[in-house]
């Protein structure tokens, strides 16, 4: 039985980012644990944060859901990262967190490439 996992992403009262486990992160290849995903890509909560409060200000209006499809490899390095789909529109915030997902680094594993797309919300609070 699959349970869904939220790790909400908070900073203060100026955002909420939202990653979903189980239900929305989906393994499309590859054999590395969904809640192993979720719990290194969680560890850069700060990093969407800074990047969602930065674009905020200059696009006040900004917010929504964006979904990643990015594949790691074996040894733990983000080799892909593309934006599969976007209610956001703003080219400028969507390269940053397509360039803080490449910096990500998950564990080494031997079960080959894998490639994951997981959705990322972006809304403010209040």
């Amino acid at each position: 039985e699959k349970k869904e996992i939220k790790a909400e992403l908070t900073a203060g009262k100026e955002i909420q980012a939202t990653i979903q486990k189980e239900s929305d992160i989906r393994v499309l290849k590859g054999k590395r644990p969904e809640n192993e995903i979720l719990s290194v890509v969680s560890r850069y909560k700060k990093g969407f944060e800074f990047l969602f409060i930065d674009a905020r200000k200059k696009d006040p209006g900004l917010e929504g859901k964006v979904v990643v499809f990015f594949v790691i490899d074996e040894e733990g390095e983000v080799v892909k990262a593309e934006i599969a789909e976007s209610s956001i529109k703003n080219q400028e915030f969507l390269d940053k967190i397509l360039n803080l997902i490449k910096s990500i680094k998950f564990p080494k594993s031997n079960t080959g490439d894998t490639g994951v797309k997981i959705p990322l919300l972006f809304f403010p609070q209040g």
